[in-house]
């Protein structure tokens, strides 16, 4: 049940582009505040930083020293959470960890600034690893903790590859999170989601399309860097208003992508 309602908060129901557009209308008549965007999210736990305790999303799991110990459900000797996949004593395979995040899961530090081939290269070496042809010989239990370690490991590659979602998990664990509906302060980038939708459904050549799309990556790549300001700088506000701009700008892309 946990876990169910878990999934439920960090995997919401995404709205349609033309209800995004709607919210687009509206948006551009009432304009929205950075407060006016927190508002329009849900709060779970924020944290305190300070100089001694820094933000969660800006401190590596590598350096947590508060995880708690878990034991080997074989040898009975702890578990370095560092490397939760696999007993170090024993090298039997670990049920995963329900608590821990999309960073943790993959290895890498917690941080907006992914190394793009190191997740790629940490992705595949688990994948590898945890890959359940490997325990087709293995006890019963073995084999559900092989299936359920892999899916939890494609889950996490899949959210920290795109920018937009890891943003969003960033923001969770700062116990921020963004709503669907939530609007942007930004007649332009409104009247463009507008306009370049009626763009895409009129435009039937593929010269036509891929130029709506290099225009389109061009605004995500602004987008995309005003994320990675936000999170530098811990501004929490500039970042659920970054997502909710990026969220827009790919809704365009997806709908070009789907014509071509």
């Amino acid at each position: 049940m946990l876990l169910r309602r878990a999934l439920a908060v960090c995997l919401p129901t995404q709205a349609p582009v033309t209800t995004q557009l709607r919210n687009a209308s509206m948006a551009a008549e009432l304009p929205l505040s950075h407060s006016a965007v927190v508002s329009q999210c849900r709060v779970l736990t924020p944290p305190k930083a300070s100089a001694a305790c820094p933000p969660a999303w800006a401190r590596s799991h590598t350096s947590d020293k508060s995880a708690p110990s878990k034991k080997c459900w074989d040898c009975k000797v702890p578990v370095d959470q560092r490397t939760p996949h696999f007993c170090g004593t024993c090298k039997k395979i670990q049920p995963p960890t329900y608590s821990a995040n999309q960073f943790q899961i993959l290895g890498i530090p917690t941080t907006f600034d992914v190394d793009a081939e190191r997740l790629e290269a940490r992705y595949k070496a688990l994948q590898k690893a945890l890959h359940p042809d490997k325990f087709s010989t293995a006890s019963p239990q073995e084999q559900a903790f092989s299936d359920a370690q892999a899916s939890a490991v494609n889950s996490a590659y899949d959210t920290l590859r795109s920018p937009l979602r890891r943003a969003r998990a960033l923001l969770r664990l700062q116990g921020i999170e963004p709503e669907e509906s939530a609007g942007v302060d930004d007649p332009e980038l409104l009247a463009y989601v507008m306009e370049a939708r009626e763009e895409v459904e009129g435009t039937r050549s593929r010269a036509g399309l891929e130029t709506l799309l290099r225009d389109n990556r061009e605004r995500e790549a602004a987008a995309v860097a005003r994320l990675r300001a936000a999170f530098a700088a811990a501004e929490w506000a500039a970042a659920a208003e970054a997502v909710n701009r990026l969220r827009y700008i790919e809704r365009i892309q997806e709908a070009i992508r789907e014509k071509l």
